[in-house]
This record gives C-alpha cells, structure tokens and sequence, in this order.
C-alpha cells in the first residue's frame, strides 16, 4: 500500500511537472528563448550614430532631427524636444536584446497589439541606414513589451524601459526645462519682482557687479542661486503656443521678468502671470519669451528675487590673500608710510625689517576688509571725500586696490551694546560700515614708524 503511494505520487509530481513545460515551451506562439539563457541581439550602433527618429503613432506622428550644430528640433514643430527623451531613445535601442523570441511568423499579430494600432518607429544613423520596428503591447506580466522588426522579423519581449515611452503623450517629447546653462556661463541677469528692479553683471570668473538698485559687488552665492531657480525651472503644463492674447493670465504687462543673457549670446527671457492655486504647492503662469509660449511651472521660482536688497551686495570688499602682496601705502592722517614684502618678511622704506605683527595683521585686515551694514550711495551719512586713512595695495601681478576709512562713530548693537563703525570704500567709492579692526592696526603701524624714526634718529646723533 506504501509503495502504491508512493508511485502514485510520483506519477502526479511527473505529469504536474510536465504541465508546467508545456504551458511554458508548448505552442506555436510560446516564447523559445526565455530570459536567463541566450538572448538574442536585435540592434546594435553606436548612440552617437542616431541622427533622427520618426514615430508613427494612431493618433499622430512625432518626427525629430538632429541639426549641424548637434542640436535636435522637431520637424513640423517649433518646439524644443526633451533632450532626456532624446537621450532614452538613443540609450534603449543602442544594445538591445530580446529578453525572448515569441513567435518567427505571427498568424495573428493583433494579439500581440502589432496590428493596425501598432506603433512604427524608424531609427536614422549617421551612415544613411535605418532601423525599423513596431512597438506592440506589453505581455500579460506588464514587465515587458512586444515588438518587432521590420518588415518581416520574428515578434521578441523586450524590457518595458526599451519600448513604453512611445505610448508617452506628446508633451512627453517637449522640452519641459526652460533652459540649459550653468550658473559659469551667465554674464548678465535683470529681475522686476514686486515692482523692485534688480540687476547684476559678471565682472570676473568669480565675481558680480550689482548695477541696479545700486552700483556696487554684488554677491556671488545670492546670484548663483538666483541663475540656479532659472536653470532648474520646468513646465509642468503647456498652455499654449504663440498666444494672441495673455493679458487675462498676468503676462501682458507681466506681473514680474526675469532675463539671463549667456556668454554665447542666447537669452532667457520670461515673464511670470497670475498665481494659480495648487493646494500644497502654488503654480504660475510662465511666458518664455524665446519660445512664444505659455506654460504652467511652479511658483518657488521668486522665493530667490525676495530678498532684502542687502543681501544681494558682496560684504567681502578685497577679497584676495595677503602672500599676494608686494606692498602697502598706508596713509593716515595725512602721513604716508610705505612698506613691501619680500619673501620672508615685511620692511620699512629704508629696507629694515619691520618688527612685531603689526604689518601682517594691517595686511590680513586689509584683504579681508568686509562690510558689516551698507549705506545708501547718495545720502548724507555716505560722504567719504575726506577720508581718515587711505590704503593703496598692491599685488604681485601688478593689479591695485585702494582702500578709503572714514572716521569712527558709536552704533547701538541689536545685543545693546555699542559697536565702533566706520565708512569704507574699496577702488569704486562706494561706501560701506565697517568696523575699525583696519583702523586700529593703520594707526598701530603709523605709531610704530614713528618710534623707529625716532629711535634712528638717537643712533644717528
């Protein structure tokens, strides 16, 4: 009786056993070459090779083309395609392997959705061929898509990321990113937020100049982030193309703009209209000027332009290191005192060394001068035309600043205490409160030099 048990389980184990390969190998339309063993190559070329691509779909067709300069446009649009899309399309098909060969001659393709509601695709390379295939339906486990290449290929599944854009709406081929740049390559940016004017132009590698509301260094981490909202900024809706009339959306006249001009001359130009409530996360209307079109984006955009205009100026007013100095003219009350650097040591104009600290720290002050509250540039408190000290720097590449301090006053902290401030102005004349770290130690090494002259003075009697 054991034994018939046995065998009896064994034959239902075997016949079980049996029927799950034939559900799995059985029938002509039964995958032939499952994941795991072989799999076969469909295409191959490199991803710089794509030049173009045509998808015909049921409801349209979307046909993009790279251009001489290495750009991609649409070609019966003037849209800017999605570069990510771009890229996915060239990435996806460049290696791709089937997962698993179906079936080589499909009696019915409408089962596998290569019918007439089939998506044909064609692949242009750069050598003059083309790739062409149908992109077809994804297979019961939704993990994978069939597809097939034309005109007579066998049906394959492929992974789902090869294929399942192509049923992505249309926008999904639209460049959804305002712009391209990096904070490096901007040289100019206006802003009319609120009604305040704000505007800024590169001076150097690493610096800014604030033009408007006043003209003085502007800071370098406020416009970075400023250009950084611009870059990252995305449609999350297309309105509409060239409209006849924005008036009723706040774009015309807009409620606030925005313009970055690039060092290759292209400009961003966008106007931002009426707010639309989106719950958590508050939309705006975005008019891009270059693409004459109306998009949906998010409103955190303008958190970077609502700044107290203090913010926007460069507090760092020298900015260099002391090694860099050759020498220093330090005039104080009327008096001038030269020294100059040399490999080891500061000296005085006969060519003595100069003793103690007192001539580094005047160099270390002097180069790291930085604003501690600003002044506005044509009211009274800003008069700077009879200095106290006058500072000349000069560096090893022959490049000079000049350094204006004022005289000191007593202000009132936010603690209570009293803090000693005064004006300073660096190379532009624009004023700025200080404290009078730098004063101190001018005037530290002024008394020091007077001492020396009259200590060789005594020698000389």
């Amino acid at each position: 009786m054991r034994l018939w048990r046995r065998f009896r389980g064994s034959v239902i184990a075997v016949l079980v056993f049996g029927g799950l390969l034939w559900a799995v190998g059985g029938g002509s339309d039964a995958p032939s070459d499952l994941e795991g063993d072989s799999q076969p190559q469909i295409f191959r070329f490199e991803k710089e090779d794509f030049v173009g691509v045509r998808i015909e779909r049921p409801d349209r067709a979307i046909v993009l083309r790279r251009d001489a300069d290495g750009g991609w446009s649409f070609a019966d649009e003037d849209w800017r395609p999605s570069r990510s899309m771009v890229r996915r399309v060239a990435h996806q098909l460049h290696d791709l392997a089937a997962r698993a060969e179906v079936v080589k001659n499909p009696e019915s393709p409408e089962r596998y959705g290569l019918g007439e509601e089939a998506i044909r695709v064609a692949v242009d390379l750069r050598d003059g061929s083309t790739i062409e295939f149908e992109v077809g339906d994804p297979n019961p486990t939704s993990v994978s898509w069939y597809m097939r290449p034309l005109p007579d290929g066998p049906v394959f599944v492929v992974k789902k990321a090869a294929l399942d854009y192509y049923r992505a709406p249309v926008s999904a081929f639209r460049e959804d990113k305002f712009a391209f740049f990096d904070a490096s390559d901007a040289v100019a940016l206006e802003a009319e937020v609120d009604g305040r004017r704000l505007a800024v132009e590169r001076t150097g590698p690493r610096s800014w100049r604030m033009t408007e509301p006043v003209e003085q260094g502007a800071s370098r981490e406020q416009v970075r982030m400023m250009l950084g909202r611009v870059a990252a900024l995305k449609a999350l809706e297309f309105v509409v193309d060239h409209p006849s009339q924005v008036e009723h959306l706040g774009l015309e006249p807009p409620r606030h703009r925005i313009a970055v001009r690039l060092a290759s001359g292209q400009s961003i130009s966008i106007r931002l209209g009426h707010l639309i409530d989106g719950g958590e996360s508050p939309q705006r209307y975005v008019f891009l000027e270059e693409d004459d079109a109306v998009y949906v984006a998010r409103d955190g955009l303008l958190e970077a332009f609502r700044e107290p205009i203090e913010d926007y100026r460069d507090p760092i007013l020298v900015g260099r290191s002391a090694w860099e100095l050759t020498a220093m003219s330090v005039t104080l009350d009327g008096e001038v005192v030269r020294i100059s650097q040399t490999a080891d040591d500061w000296r005085w104009p006969d060519g003595s060394v100069v003793q103690g600290s007192t001539d580094k720290r005047v160099a270390e002050r002097a180069v790291s001068l930085e604003a501690v509250g600003f002044v506005d540039p044509s009211g009274e408190q800003s008069d700077l035309s009879a200095p106290r000290a006058m500072l000349e720097l000069t560096f090893d590449g022959g490049e000079r600043s000049r350094i204006a301090l004022g005289h000191r006053w007593e202000e009132e902290q936010s603690d209570g205490s009293l803090g000693v401030r005064l004006l300073a102005s660096v190379d532009d004349g624009v004023p700025h409160v200080v404290d009078d770290a730098l004063l101190t130690v001018t005037e530290d090494l002024h008394r020091e030099y007077e001492r020396k002259k009259a200590r060789d003075a005594e020698k000389n009697l």
